[in-house]
């Protein structure tokens, strides 16, 4: 019965064959300091978008606000003017 896989080869091959599989992985799989840079990006980006949002919120809450008081005086003005 034959052996399949690394055991296969002899053995001053078979250190080679695990050194160029650890390289193939280091090329492939990001390092833990790319990881962490890519999660700070990601909450920093996510952080700005909110405060973009939260600048449009605050926006629309005071054109609102206006557009209420300006209601508000109308509807008392007209009031005033039919007394």
């Amino acid at each position: 019965m034959k052996q399949k896989g690394l055991f296969c080869l002899p053995r001053n091959q078979r250190g080679m064959v695990f050194t160029s599989l650890e390289n193939h992985h280091a090329l492939i799989s990001p390092t833990a300091t790319e990881v962490v840079n890519n999660v700070v990006f990601k909450i920093a980006t996510l952080k700005r978008e909110k405060a973009m949002k939260m600048d449009e919120i605050l926006k629309l809450r005071k054109e609102t606000d206006s557009l209420l008081c300006k209601a508000v005086l109308e509807s008392e003005m007209s009031a005033v003017e039919k007394a």
